[in-house]
């Protein structure tokens, strides 16, 4: 199934087009950092092996480099282990899926 071009994530486009997160930000009228962060960028930034990721989450170091490379394919109770584990927020990470929540 090939993804839509709306549906693809904002990380992706902004490098394909090459353009600066700090200049979409300002664009949108966000903070930087409220832009949706990249899995992987987020496991070497906290210093955690992929190995131990995987461990963690119950699956082998191949799946979890499959699935970092298409993070829609994580389901929601990896997703919710991997954000307690990298200590951010599940809505901060960018699994290319978008979360609703009641208001």
């Amino acid at each position: 199934m090939q993804a839509t071009p709306y549906k693809k994530n904002i990380n992706s486009m902004i490098l394909k087009r090459g353009l600066k997160k700090k200049y979409i930000s300002e664009q949108l009228g966000i903070r930087p950092e409220t832009l949706k962060k990249n899995i992987n960028s987020m496991i070497l930034k906290r210093g955690l092996k992929k190995k131990y990721i995987s461990e963690q989450l119950g699956i082998r170091p191949e799946t979890l480099s499959r699935k970092l490379k298409a993070p829609e394919s994580f389901n929601a109770i990896e997703m919710s282990k991997l954000s307690e584990l990298l200590k951010i927020g599940i809505q901060e990470l960018d699994f290319g899926v978008y979360f609703y929540t009641k208001t």
